[in-house]
């Protein structure tokens, strides 16, 4: 890592770089981080002012001081406000106070009550069902920033006929028509999702229904204790028995083994004391890598913060993954994101693992195998989400993964064609 980065994922350090540069900042904590070795990263930031106030922004850093140039120059062009102007804080790092974004362009006009009324109303009225929007009394919380590709928000909506709960998601890709589709389908079958309710900005922004409940990762111990295995299970399966929309991509093994090699080599650059092990269990997965199963829809993300425990049962969030593969990859990312949190996950999961098994049929190796995938990416996550212990969890995460695919697997099952 590079001496001037390590600075900006540091809470101390990054405050103090943004301070030198006449910002009003009493705290700021990095909560995400994108990194290009040796390249360009982005240092997602949540900020206290000096008054209290809070609020968000990004750091864009580049080893390429003249691109930070085009970039800031490109800005300036862009937005006009003051509170919205980005600050140079050295040769190579620019400030970007949030809503500003160098590719959510129009980020602005989905993150606060006054502009979702002009962006939204127009657009969807009439299914939103609740008469004229007021933007003075719409409110709208941000619920993932993830600078230059995501933004997610959850918005109370209030209209001269009553209230509404969304969830807007804004992308840089225009992939929001696949996750409608999805959400159609799964409405029809009684599979709980979140309902689709449009679309606008040619697709990178959709406007979905806000699920009842908490996520799963919220829920102490014993409360995820008292959730029926089975329950989850038939979730699951039922998902997997879905026809797939034709528009759907396909996953298969090859793909996300590419994905954890990318992955491993990431955590080795990031910090080197984690590249042997990296290194292992990338050679681990690329000798093991089975070949494709029966292909069904899979969520493509399945962990227990996108299951949703509400009144009305459990349901899934964030499709943004969705494509046609192997039940396995959902059912080990499950079980990869259970052994990195508690005993009373891990017998959820192992539980609804069990009862899809009976149901449909899982491969035990090809599940070890995703299982060990899963690992490598909650890994990866952890690193990415900056946590003061992140390297040494990465570390115990990446062990598990090595143990999976030596413990549990029967054997080499053959490279996937």
């Amino acid at each position: 890592m590079t001496l001037g980065l390590a600075e900006l994922v540091e809470p101390d350090g990054v405050s103090a770089r943004l301070r030198a540069a006449g910002l009003d900042v009493a705290t700021s904590r990095p909560i995400y981080l994108r990194y290009k070795p040796a390249r360009s990263a982005l240092v997602s930031l949540e900020l206290v002012a000096g008054d209290g106030v809070t609020g968000r922004g990004y750091v864009r850093w580049s080893t390429d001081a003249a691109a930070l140039d085009a970039v800031e120059a490109k800005a300036a062009t862009r937005w006009s406000d003051p509170s919205m102007s980005v600050v140079r804080l050295g040769p190579h790092e620019l400030f970007f106070p949030f809503p500003t974004d160098a590719e959510l362009v129009r980020l602005r006009w989905y993150v606060t009550g006054r502009k979702l009324k002009r962006s939204l109303g127009d657009a969807l009225g009439d299914t939103l069902g609740i008469g004229r929007l007021s933007g003075s009394r719409t409110s709208v919380h941000v619920l993932v920033h993830k600078p230059e590709r995501r933004v997610v928000s959850r918005a109370d909506l209030v209209g001269d006929d009553g209230r509404r709960v969304v969830v807007v998601r804004c992308s840089t890709a225009a992939d929001g028509h696949r996750r409608a589709s999805v959400a159609r389908v799964a409405a029809r079958h009684g599979v709980r999702t979140a309902g689709h309710l449009g679309l606008v900005d040619g697709g990178r922004v959709g406007v979905d229904e806000h699920l009842d409940g908490v996520t799963l990762d919220t829920l102490p111990p014993d409360a995820v204790a008292s959730i029926c295995s089975g329950e989850l299970a038939d979730l699951v399966a039922r998902l997997h028995e879905l026809p797939p929309p034709s528009t759907l991509p396909r996953r298969a093994p090859l793909d996300h083994l590419r994905s954890a090699r990318q992955a491993t080599s990431w955590a080795s650059a990031w910090d080197p004391v984690l590249s042997p092990i990296a290194g292992a269990v990338a050679d681990r997965l690329a000798a093991a890598c089975p070949t494709a199963g029966r292909p069904v829809l899979v969520h493509g993300d399945l962990h227990d913060g996108n299951v949703v425990v509400g009144p009305a049962g459990l349901g899934l969030i964030d499709l943004d993954r969705v494509c046609v593969g192997d039940a396995e990859a959902d059912l080990g990312r499950l079980r990869a994101a259970a052994m990195a949190s508690d005993d009373a996950r891990m017998a959820l999961a192992e539980g609804a693992v069990e009862a899809v098994a009976s149901r449909h049929g899982v491969d035990a190796d090809r599940l070890a195998w995703y299982t060990a995938v899963g690992l490598v990416d909650r890994a990866v996550v952890t690193m990415r989400e900056l946590a003061p212990d992140a390297i040494a969890r990465a570390r115990h995460l990446l062990t598990l993964a090595g143990s999976e695919l030596v413990t549990r697997m029967t054997g080499v099952t053959g490279v996937a064609r």
